[in-house]
């Protein structure tokens, strides 16, 4: 992951009503920037629906992104509340 990136984090829905839905959301957005050090680029985007805190994580190859998406699934199947 580049400099610019958070810590990624599975948030929690602890202080939301316990019957209603959450649903994890994740948005991978890729692009190509040819005078740039690393050609690949890639921002993924996670948050919790509906009015959950988004976070952003920046990765300079496909590699990364794999890893961060396998993290953010294995917090998913732990649930949303786990810490």
């Amino acid at each position: 992951m580049t400099d610019d990136d958070q810590s990624f984090e599975l948030a929690t829905n602890s202080a939301e009503d316990p019957k209603e839905p959450v649903i994890g959301l994740m948005v991978i957005r890729t692009w190509h920037e040819p005078d740039h050090q690393h050609l690949f680029r890639a921002r993924i985007t996670t948050g919790l629906s509906p009015g959950g805190e988004q976070r952003s994580v920046a990765a300079a190859n496909p590699d990364e992104v794999l890893m961060i998406v396998q993290e953010w699934l294995d917090g998913q199947s732990r649930g949303f509340g786990a810490q």
